[in-house]
């Protein structure tokens, strides 16, 4: 259930960066500033290893301007 859990958030992610960079390349003075993150896992390793790691780093670190992550039911239970 971990691993299913952790794919289907990697996948997301992984889709909404080609996204970004699909948008790139049409034009080409876009850049990507904008991550949306799905959490809808109530298992507390994707939450630490991916979800909140992953948006934690991307807003810190300057990777992105805006950085939002929704907490989707299971999620939010776990809170």
């Amino acid at each position: 259930m971990k691993i299913k859990s952790l794919i289907t958030l990697f996948t997301g992610m992984f889709l909404s960066l080609s996204t970004i960079t699909k948008a790139q390349s049409v034009n080409h003075e876009a850049t990507p500033d904008k991550l949306v993150v799905v959490w809808s896992s109530d298992d507390p390793m994707v939450a630490e290893r991916a979800a909140l790691m992953y948006t934690h780093a991307a807003k810190t670190a300057g990777w992105l301007r805006d950085v939002t992550i929704i907490i989707w039911r299971p999620s939010e239970n776990m809170l």
